[in-house]
């Protein structure tokens, strides 16, 4: 708990314009933050989701199906 009081008191009150640019990789930003994304972009990302969850349900259910023989390594 000290050491985050005592950073507090020693970091610096005002950053430097160097310190508050967004970071790009050496190359300044050609473009406001806030583009708008195609529909497209929100369709995948919601896909992404969707198969995501579903491998979380996938594995318990395997397991139970698969029952006492269920291994994780290959059969001889």
């Amino acid at each position: 708990m000290l050491p985050l009081i005592l950073g507090r008191f020693i970091r610096p009150w005002k950053y430097q314009r160097d310190k508050m640019r967004p970071y790009e990789c050496g190359i300044d930003p050609e473009t406001d933050a806030h583009d708008r994304f195609t529909v497209r972009y929100y369709i995948v990302a919601m896909l992404f989701l969707i198969f995501d969850v579903e491998t979380i349900f996938l594995l318990p259910w395997a397991i139970i199906f698969m029952g006492d023989d269920f291994r994780l390594r290959s059969l001889p």
